[in-house]
């Protein structure tokens, strides 16, 4: 997910977050990963975790996030 620099600081971020979780509940998914350096600090505000698990992609490594989402409604 990419927010353009000029629409940052508004919400959009947290919004779109906001749809995913959603999204992956209402498709019985508990768990979301990703892994997205720049947004980082965003992702562990959402609630995020670094697992310390490294992936290769392409020319970089990058660390895997986890979130588990929409166990504690079942």
């Amino acid at each position: 997910m990419l927010i353009d620099p000029s629409s940052r600081g508004q919400g959009i971020g947290n919004k779109a977050n906001h749809l995913l979780e959603k999204w992956v509940i209402s498709q019985q998914f508990n768990k979301v990963r990703l892994g997205n350096e720049k947004g980082l600090k965003f992702w562990k505000k959402m609630g995020f975790a670094e697992t310390g698990e490294i992936k290769p992609h392409l020319s970089k490594k990058f660390m895997v996030l986890e979130k588990n989402i929409g166990v504690h409604d079942r």
